[in-house]
């Protein structure tokens, strides 16, 4: 998320690449605990007034850098089957959560986004509400086929696979990761099905 655009020259939009990729890189290396504004800047050779004027905390940043808005859908192609649908929901979302960059920035982002509201706007406004959409356009489709219920909630879905997903990644890491996607995409399609 970035902050509001206040009237002056233009930004150069070389500092956001640079930033960004700074944030991603030193969050991978460091981890989210040791990466600072002061890192990130000094990698990405601007100063830290340039990253503040764009991003007010490095929560923000990272957010930004490690859910870059050209990355928010998961691009799922409804085949009109829900159950392979779900599939390649789920299974999507794994593979996001096995991005490197991902795996270190998460436990961090979640402990910031207890106190940051703007941080936890972000989430909200991204990655969460891209995929949500998505999905409920899939529940739509398929209970207009009548292959599934009209009761449940894309919302609810999406935060058992996403809550279930970081809960396993952040104690546990990537073990078995998979075999979680197959028993999660079990569940989605016995809770959906008809």
């Amino acid at each position: 998320m970035r902050s509001e655009r206040e009237p002056g020259r233009p930004r150069e939009a070389r500092v956001d690449v640079a930033a960004l990729a700074a944030a991603r890189e030193l969050v991978c290396e460091l981890g989210y605990a040791d990466t600072t504004i002061d890192g990130i800047a000094r990698r990405a050779g601007v100063s830290r007034t340039a990253i503040y004027r764009r991003w007010p905390s490095k929560a923000l940043i990272v957010h930004a850098a490690v859910f870059p808005a050209s990355d928010l859908r998961l691009h799922l192609t409804v085949t009109g089957d829900l159950a392979a649908d779900l599939r390649a929901l789920v299974f999507g979302l794994a593979a996001l959560f096995e991005r490197r960059e991902v795996l270190a920035a998460m436990p961090g982002l979640m402990a910031d986004a207890v106190a940051d509201a703007r941080l936890r706007e972000a989430f909200q406004a991204g990655l969460e509400s891209a995929v949500r959409d998505e999905l409920s356009g899939m529940l739509s489709d398929a209970v207009a086929r009548g292959e599934a219920r009209e009761d449940v909630s894309a919302e609810t879905l999406l935060h058992l696979v996403t809550g279930t997903m970081l809960f396993r990644v952040a104690v546990r890491g990537l073990d078995s990761l998979e075999e979680l996607a197959s028993e999660l995409t079990m569940i989605l399609q016995r809770a959906c099905l008809l």
